[in-house]
């Protein structure tokens, strides 16, 4: 029983470590990041299928809402607020879903300062004080920001 103890133990604390790892992805693992503002927060993951992919939505809302629309949204409640870009595609943006993304561990949300940056391979993340843009190696991308958002 204390070695089953002892095992749940060190993959909670592995759990915790790699949510309150920097803003920048390793190898395989998942985490989150945040603008300075708060409003603005990332969810990403790596090593997995895809290979990488950032997930990223604005907690008052994106301004106009991502229209309710799709399969997902006869299962799932309206979100409007969040987008999703891969190592390659475009950006899915995510009307409804069933689960609450990027902000779903505000706890363990490293902040991505003015002017830096966040990447994974085949993605990148650069944080402005006019909002967050993600690219894929594709050159497809996001803007996101208080006012307004596009893809690209």
């Amino acid at each position: 029983m204390r070695g089953l103890l002892a095992a749940a133990a060190a993959a909670a604390a592995a759990v915790l470590l790699a949510l309150a790892a920097p803003a920048g992805a390793g190898t395989d693992g998942f985490g989150f990041f945040k603008t300075p503002s708060g409003k603005i927060v990332c969810q990403w993951a790596t090593g997995g299928t895809p290979s990488a992919s950032v997930e990223c939505g604005v907690t008052t809302g994106l301004k106009p809402p991502i229209p309710r629309s799709g399969v997902a949204c006869q299962h799932f409640d309206y979100v409007g607020n969040r987008v999703s870009l891969s190592v390659t595609g475009r950006v899915e943006k995510i009307a409804c879903a069933g689960d609450a993304g990027p902000f779903g561990d505000p706890g363990h949300t490293v902040y991505l300062h003015y002017g830096k940056t966040w990447s994974a391979p085949g993605l990148t993340c650069k944080e402005t004080t006019n909002g967050l843009t993600c690219r894929n190696r594709d050159g497809h991308g996001f803007f996101l920001g208080l006012r307004g958002w596009r893809t690209f």
